[in-house]
């Protein structure tokens, strides 16, 4: 399993929809992967499978494991910093990993799979100092275009910073979760121009660069559940007060400057006005 970069792995883009305002959102998606990021998240499947396969976890560890749970088992093993070994060394590591259970060459990739979270985490919070409380959209940008790393947090962000510098003013940043346990963040609007309160569908449309779709929302939790379903569970039918954020909640000064800097981020050309019906 290579661990040195590895993208989120959405690169299929679609512009087909019949309805334009899915099409610009589709557009969104596309132009924030072009930041060509990594994603542990996205990874998590393949982390967990890792895990298991070293591991032998208590059966009420249901899969999807959330990440808090997966770092937890990392931690709660002897994975140490693999060491560069001659030939000799080599050979003899190999003959002996045949008698053992916990094989030196898993544990070696167990060892960069932590260390691929906690960079994650690390430069988030890095980013996130830098930028300041109230600058979310400065550091998910600085994240995924300097650091080429993030989550679904940063890309949920970055859609909203985009829809808001093309003219979206309702867009907003919503939680997704299981019950009281958050599981992925995505931006939503109403096509309709009116304020987000709640998800409805045909109305309401997900914008979600992490999963490389946009569509109506009940569309997308199909998407989730058939496609992602390895990634994260989700709630179908929303009965708790949802969580809504304004994370790109800038002020003039500060669009123009990323406006100036990131010229891609704005939707030209065309024979419609962006997000038109």
């Amino acid at each position: 399993m290579g661990m040195n970069c590895v993208t989120n792995g959405v690169n299929d883009y679609s512009f087909t929809s019949r309805c334009g305002q899915i099409r610009d959102a589709q557009w969104v998606c596309h132009v924030i992967n072009d930041f060509q990021y990594s994603s542990t998240s996205r990874l998590k499947p393949l982390f967990e499978k890792q895990l298991r396969k070293v591991k032998k976890l208590n059966p009420q560890v249901n899969s999807p494991m959330d990440m808090l749970i997966l770092e937890e088992h990392l931690n709660s093993l002897n994975l140490s910093k693999p060491k560069n070994k001659n030939l000799f060394k080599k050979f003899a590591d190999y003959i002996k990993s045949k008698f053992l259970k916990d094989k030196k060459d898993d544990l070696n990739r167990l060892y960069s799979i932590k260390e691929k979270i906690k960079g994650l985490a690390d430069i988030r919070e890095k980013c996130m100092t830098e930028a300041g409380e109230s600058k979310q959209a400065f550091s998910a940008l600085k994240m995924l275009d300097e650091y080429k790393q993030g989550n679904c947090y940063e890309t949920a962000i970055l859609a909203q910073l985009v829809l808001k510098l093309n003219g979206v003013k309702n867009a907003r940043v919503l939680y997704l979760k299981n019950g009281s346990k958050l599981e992925h963040a995505v931006c939503v609007f109403n096509r309709d121009g009116s304020k987000f309160e709640k998800i409805e569908n045909n109305k309401t449309i997900f914008v979600d660069p992490w999963a490389g779709k946009a569509d109506f929302a009940g569309n997308m939790f199909k998407y989730y559940d058939s496609i992602l379903g390895n990634n994260f569970r989700l709630k179908m039918k929303f009965d708790d007060k949802l969580e809504i954020n304004d994370f790109a909640a800038l002020d003039e000064v500060d669009f123009n400057k990323i406006k100036g800097r990131y010229p891609t981020l704005i939707k030209t050309g065309g024979n419609r006005k962006f997000m038109e019906k």
